[in-house]
């Protein structure tokens, strides 16, 4: 048997599109110090001109605000330096645990910039809180070899925050 059943036919077209998107990586810094005040300090007191010396200076606290932990890249870079530099260094503190959580020195007494990534474990450690500011200090020391009135020095430090 055979049997035939006559429906109307529709026929329909779909379009779907998709939409999606991401969250940024966001991070800024806000507050510190543009220019810091080091002060000097003579290791010795030998007679004559020269001697060895430290200029030490700290920054105000700089927040660090972002959507996730970074990682922080530091570098200290040596801008003004008449003479020999025998020690560098660059020390970021946390005001959250009042301890450093990480430094980066050297002794060479090449002018190269002295580097280091904090990881973020670093940052947890030291209470990093996403989504609050997070602050922070910057310590630069130098050591002078043979230190002479009136010489300036200057040093930078630039810190970028990395996705991790």
């Amino acid at each position: 048997m055979f049997v035939l059943n006559a429906r109307v036919g529709f026929a329909a077209i779909n379009n779907s599109t998709a939409f999606s998107g991401t969250v940024p990586f966001i991070c800024a810094f806000s507050g510190g110090s543009d220019n810091v005040e080091m002060s000097y300090t003579r290791n010795n007191d030998q007679p004559g001109s020269g001697g060895t010396g430290l200029l030490l200076g700290t920054s105000e606290p700089l927040s660090i605000e972002s959507n996730k932990v970074p990682r922080l890249g530091v570098t200290l870079n040596s801008v003004l330096v008449p003479r020999t530099v025998s020690f560098r260094g660059v020390w970021v503190r946390s005001l959250a645990t009042n301890r450093t959580i990480q430094n980066a020195t050297s002794s060479s007494l090449s002018n190269n910039p002295v580097t280091t990534i904090i990881p973020s474990s670093k940052l947890i450690e030291n209470s990093y809180t996403v989504g609050q500011q997070n602050d922070v200090t910057l310590t630069v020391s130098a050591t002078l070899r043979n230190s002479f009135p009136f010489e300036q020095y200057q040093f930078d430090v630039v810190l970028t925050c990395l996705d991790s």
